[in-house]
Order: C-alpha cells, then structure tokens, then sequence
C-alpha cells in the first residue's frame, strides 16, 4: 500500500488525502466534495461531530483491508 504510486486512489496518499491531509477530493465523488475556496477545504472526515464513528470506523476498514492485501 505505501509503494502505491500517488495516482492510485488506494494508495496511502490518496487515502490520507480523503480524510483531510493532504486535502484532497476522493477521485469517485460525484457529487465533488471540495469547497469552491481550496484554502476552506479540509478533507471529508467528519472530526467534532456526531456522524465521526459512522464515517471513521468504515474509513480505518479500508486501511486495515488495503494493508492486509
């Protein structure tokens, strides 16, 4: 997984990009998940709010999958 080239959407940057560092948009957002203003855009985790477990727990899944392969 941390061989994965950066363009791979399941790659270790690509992964810490969606949750909020580096800041990037998940390549399969339809909807396009960054902000208008990049500088406002912080990731998708949901960090100080009540859907945090609902949205972490299936997010480190995929880390603990990704690494198992």
């Amino acid at each position: 997984m941390y061989q994965t080239s950066q363009d791979d959407a399941l790659s270790h940057f690509s992964l810490g990009g969606i949750h909020g560092l580096p800041f990037a948009e998940w390549p399969g957002d339809a909807v396009g998940g960054a902000p208008a203003d990049p500088q406002a855009w912080g990731g998708y985790c949901t960090h100080g709010s009540m859907l945090f477990p609902t949205w972490h727990r299936p997010y480190v899944a995929l880390y603990e999958v990704r690494t198992i392969s």
